[in-house]
């Protein structure tokens, strides 16, 4: 809401005699699928035009890697400091992870509370030490990965409010293993295996692995790793949009201002704010393909 809009909104309750106690603006990220331009054996008459304006379009917005599960699912996410999406617990396991937290390193699975109010779950782990890759690379990641998967789900599970959905996974330090591409296989492999048990299939979760600008190789192979078990075309893209949602509190001292204050509000916002476009068939990609 601009200022103009907040001085409008104040002129219209000063009319009916009331006032804006507060205005809470509350905004939530929502995945949506964006359909790709593309030419197949069904659909040919596809210009180039509009397929390269549609991979410009997704090259310029932050395209979301996710592999549903159950109720929740995987997220693989590129980012910095200052766009780290928001998490509800992070889960570390290096050294360098539990001397930056100031935990002491030699205490398992230690939970906390930060300064800033930030949870942590501490599960001291190191991927295996493989000297060379081989055929055995793999069955030697397997098991102590399954263990490191099943231990940070049933603390999380054991010692977190029902209300910690997003569960953020350190990856501090990944990018230094010599088996990096069988690491990250095997880890989304136990996790999706995990996240679709009768334990926690129910549980809502969404488990983010969150690599920085040092780490775009690994963020390449989790993507590859992500996208070799997704059962969906490659007709979309998934990207998180903020929908925000505006309440407007009012006090008066006769109850009937209010409701003709309500009503005025709603129609201002209706004509001059909201503005509603309705598309049939909004994810078909044929409309898309002609009408981009």
């Amino acid at each position: 809401m601009t200022t103009n809009e907040h001085l409008e909104i104040e002129t219209i309750t000063r009319k009916y005699n009331c006032q804006i106690d507060r205005i809470d603006v509350q905004t939530k990220n929502e995945v949506i699928k964006l359909p790709k331009a593309r030419r197949t054996s069904t659909i040919k008459s596809t210009s180039t035009f509009i397929i390269q304006q549609s991979n410009r379009f997704i090259a310029a917005l932050k395209m979301l890697k996710r592999l549903s599960i159950s109720t929740g699912g995987i997220e693989i996410h590129k980012t910095t400091d200052l766009t780290a999406p928001p998490v509800d617990i992070t889960i570390i396991s290096t050294v360098t992870d539990a001397v930056k937290e100031q935990i002491k390193p030699n205490c398992d699975n230690f939970y906390c509370e930060t300064d800033t109010g930030r949870n942590i779950l501490f599960i001291p782990w190191v991927p295996p030490s493989i000297k060379h890759d081989n055929d055995q690379t793999e069955t030697i990641l397997e098991g102590p990965i399954k263990e490191f998967v099943s231990s940070f789900l049933t603390q999380i599970a054991t010692l977190c409010t029902p209300d910690m959905k997003r569960i953020a996974v350190s990856t501090t330090e990944w990018e230094n293993y010599s088996s990096r591409k069988q690491l990250a296989e095997t880890i989304i492999h136990a996790l999706k295996f995990q996240l679709e048990t009768d334990e926690f299939s129910n549980r809502d979760w969404t488990i983010l692995f969150i690599f920085d600008e040092k780490q775009y190789d690994m963020y390449d192979l989790f993507t590859q790793a992500i996208s070799s078990l997704q059962t969906e075309t490659n007709d979309y893209e998934q990207f998180y949009c903020p929908i925000s949602t505006i309440t407007i509190h009012l006090k008066t001292s006769r109850n009937y201002n209010i409701i003709k204050c309500q009503n005025a509000i709603n129609d201002y916002l209706r004509k001059r704010i909201i503005t509603t476009v309705e598309i049939d068939n909004a994810f078909d990609p044929e409309i898309w393909n002609h009408t981009l």
